[in-house]
């Protein structure tokens, strides 16, 4: 029932929208900031996605998606360029001990989206992307430090909404590649064990929300 009552006001929203004729922003000198949404039925807003290893591998399943804060900036009429930063760092004392876990994310993506065209309050995009995560853990329990990263890039396509003057729901679809290193060390013998994968696909759609300012 609160899924169903979230998709009713969501498209409500945009009916609302769409009867209002908002104009979208795309012009020089424009900014906004961005967040996403974590999927239609709980609508909890996260912020801007970066793939990130998450520091559980098994097998091939490193990819982890991290949230923080975006924002673009419209160079030129249609022309938007900016980045999503994503950082997060957590100390855990391990039950029963004195050793304390320490783990870490870093991530960036820059990005470049275009506008293709546009009808009412409604613009259709076009972009690429870069991104780039770190993960680091430090557990003394097990003597181990690890470091997994992941470089990648590549092409969007999407659609963004505005539902209000300088308020704007969006979706994009990603088609790229990702490249994951992983390094694992022991800190007694100094021992370091490597490996490394990559993985070329479409990505799911990300639902965003954008503030113009």
């Amino acid at each position: 029932m609160k899924k169903l009552g979230i998709a009713m006001i969501f498209a409500l929203t945009l009916a609302a929208a769409l009867a209002a004729q908002t104009a979208p922003v795309d012009s020089k000198g424009a900014m906004a900031l961005q967040f996403t949404m974590d999927g239609l039925g709980t609508f909890g807003i996260g912020g801007t996605p970066v793939d990130l290893p998450n520091g559980a591998y098994t097998g091939t399943n490193w990819a982890a998606t991290g949230y923080g804060l975006g924002a673009k900036y419209f160079v030129i009429d249609k022309l938007s360029v900016g980045a999503g930063l994503y950082f997060s760092s957590d100390s855990v004392t391990l039950s029963g001990s004195a050793n304390v876990r320490k783990t870490g994310y870093f991530g960036l993506r820059p990005f470049a989206t275009y506008t293709l065209a546009k009808k009412g309050p409604v613009a259709l995009t076009a972009g690429g992307y870069l991104s780039m995560g770190f993960y680091n853990e430090d557990d003394p329990a097990n003597t181990t430090k690890l470091a997994y990263s992941v470089f990648g890039g590549g092409a969007t396509f999407g659609a963004e909404c505005f539902v209000m003057n300088g308020v704007s729901l969006g979706a994009d679809y990603r088609f790229g590649a990702n490249f994951y290193k992983m390094a694992e060390t022991n800190t007694v013998t100094n021992a370091v064990t490597t490996n490394s994968y990559s993985r070329i696909g479409t990505g799911s759609a990300s639902v965003f929300l954008s503030f113009y300012l």
